[in-house]
């Protein structure tokens, strides 16, 4: 046993790895649900998938996952279960070459087609290192957009419900 290049994926060494797979609920990818110490561990564990993904699959820059991660939610749970695929892929209960290879053919593609729908227009930003100090989700008034929604929202159920009682009332005088 040799010198394994860095980024290597061998066993739990870059990707770091949380103790035990959770054969039954709280499943470890379920952020809503994890305990102190399994939170602790899921951090751990992401920070060095990250730095593998990055070394090891990032070969362009739409590839890279930008610095701030941690501060994007969204991506967060994506990491999370792209992690806990490729332990199952790799090193599960069942581990397969056909599972390894789905997860190259089908998951990793699939989880850099949503980075970019993550991060959106500011994903280049993100990856420079200036991440925005807040999300554009959070730049918009969300209480004053969703009041104003609503409103409009009573107006068309209002007018649908009016356009519907004057069909009725049409069909049922002319049948």
């Amino acid at each position: 046993m040799g010198h394994e290049p860095a980024g290597s994926g061998t066993r739990g060494e870059a990707m770091g790895r949380i103790p035990k797979l959770g054969v039954e609920p709280p499943w470890p990818w379920d952020w809503a649900h994890m305990s102190c110490e399994a939170t602790k561990q899921m951090w751990e564990a992401l920070t060095s998938f990250v730095a593998f993904l990055d070394a090891r699959y990032a070969w362009t820059p739409d590839q890279v996952i930008p610095p701030c991660w941690a501060e994007h939610g969204a991506l967060v749970e994506e990491l999370t279960t792209l992690y806990w695929s490729r332990v199952n892929a790799f090193e599960g209960p069942k581990p397969t070459v056909d599972l390894a290879q789905m997860w190259h053919h089908q998951t990793l593609p699939g989880f850099y087609q949503r980075l970019r729908g993550w991060l959106g227009d500011r994903g280049g930003e993100c990856r420079a290192g200036q991440h925005p100090a807040l999300s554009p989700a959070a730049e918009i008034d969300q209480a004053t957009t969703a009041a104003r929604y609503a409103a409009r929202r009573q107006q068309l159920v209002a007018a649908d419900v009016e356009a519907r009682s004057g069909r009725t009332s049409a069909g049922d005088d002319g049948g």
